[in-house]
C-alpha cells in the first residue's frame, strides 16, 4: 500500500520558494497576509509605506510628518523627523528647516517648518520664534536669519520691526550695539 504525502501549507507571515522547500519567515519589511499562502515570494513595500509585521499588508506612513524613504523597506516601522526638520510627504526623508525657520517637536507632526514674522527671530532650526530685544530689529515678513539686526553707535530702533534711524541733533546712543529703543537727550 503507498503512503501519500500531503503538501504543508505556508501560514501568514511565511512562505515556500517552490514546492519542494520549507516554509520560511517573510524577511523585515515584506509581509504575506493569507492564512494558507498560495504565493512563493513576500510582498514587498513600496516607497512611503510599511508592513507593521510580516503577516500584515503594507501601510501608508500616513501620520503627518513621518516617512519612510527605502524602495523595498528592510523595517517594520515609519520614521520620525526629530527637531528643526521635516519631512513633506511619506516618501521623502526628513530635510533640516531654511534659515530663519523652526520645527522644534522631537517628533515632527507636521509637514512644513514655522515662519518667524517681523520683529522675531528663531535661533536655531528647532527652538522657537522670540521677539528680538530692545534696540535690535527683524524687518522680514518671513525671517531668512537666526539673529535680529542692531543698531550702532548714534542709532535707535524704534521697536522691532523698524530699521535704526539716527539719533536727531542734541540725543545721542552711545553703545556699539543699542540696548534701547530711543536716544538719549543731552543733558
Amino acid at each position: 500500500m503507498a503512503t501519500v504525502n500531503a503538501c504543508h501549507e505556508c501560514s501568514k507571515g511565511q512562505v515556500a520558494v517552490d514546492a519542494s522547500t520549507v516554509c520560511a519567515d517573510c524577511a523585515a519589511g515584506r509581509f504575506q497576509d493569507q492564512i494558507s499562502a498560495t504565493i512563493n515570494a513576500c510582498h514587498e513595500c513600496g516607497k512611503g509605506r510599511v508592513a507593521p509585521d510580516a503577516s500584515t499588508p503594507c501601510a501608508d506612513c500616513s501620520t503627518t510628518g513621518r516617512y519612510q524613504h527605502k524602495s523595498s523597506a528592510t523595517v517594520y516601522a515609519c520614521y520620525a523627523c526629530g527637531k528643526g526638520q521635516v519631512s513633506s510627504d511619506t516618501s521623502t526623508p526628513c530635510a533640516g528647516c531654511a534659515t530663519g525657520q523652526y520645527q522644534d517637536q522631537t517628533s515632527a507632526t507636521v509637514t512644513a517648518c514655522h515662519e518667524c514674522g517681523k520683529g522675531q527671530v528663531a535661533v536655531d532650526a528647532s527652538t522657537p520664534c522670540i521677539a528680538c530685544s530692545m534696540g535690535q530689529y527683524q524687518l522680514q515678513e518671513s525671517a531668512t536669519v537666526h539673529a535680529c539686526s542692531s543698531c550702532g553707535k548714534g542709532q535707535f530702533a524704534a521697536n522691532a520691526t523698524t530699521p535704526c534711524a539716527s539719533c536727531s541733533t542734541g540725543r545721542f546712543q552711545e553703545k556699539d550695539v543699542a540696548t534701547v529703543n530711543a536716544c538719549h537727550e543731552c543733558s
